[in-house]
């Protein structure tokens, strides 16, 4: 079984996702906020996680971070109850947003896409 999780607040985009990689043996789960995120990483191990950039810190907030993602990646290497999926991919639909967060993924290994 593998184990996905998609961190995003567009429910619509989720869909999509979870359409592109749906299959018989994965496991897809979701979650809208970086607090939520780090709530499931600590209790399950995931193969993938798919981690909007932007997104809101947690339930409370209605708008979305420009850097949540980010510092939900720093995060999952920070926090020794936190199990880091085997790999990550970094999406988000802003350009600005894809540009200025490249480096840090860049560094890191990780990708990352323009997701329209």
């Amino acid at each position: 079984m593998v184990n996905v999780l998609i961190v995003d607040d567009n429910v619509a985009r989720v869909r999509e996702i979870t359409a592109a990689i749906s299959a018989d043996g994965v496991n897809i789960e979701y979650v809208t906020t970086k607090n939520e995120a780090l709530c499931k990483l600590e209790g399950t191990e995931y193969d993938l996680a798919v981690i909007d950039i932007m997104l809101p810190e947690n339930l409370s907030s209605l708008n979305p971070e420009r850097t949540a993602g980010v510092e939900l990646i720093k995060d999952i290497s920070k926090r020794k109850r936190v199990s880091p999926p085997r790999e990550i991919l970094g999406i988000t639909s802003d350009a600005e947003t894809y540009t200025e967060s490249k480096k840090f993924f860049d560094e890191r290994l990780i990708p990352i896409l323009i997701w329209q």
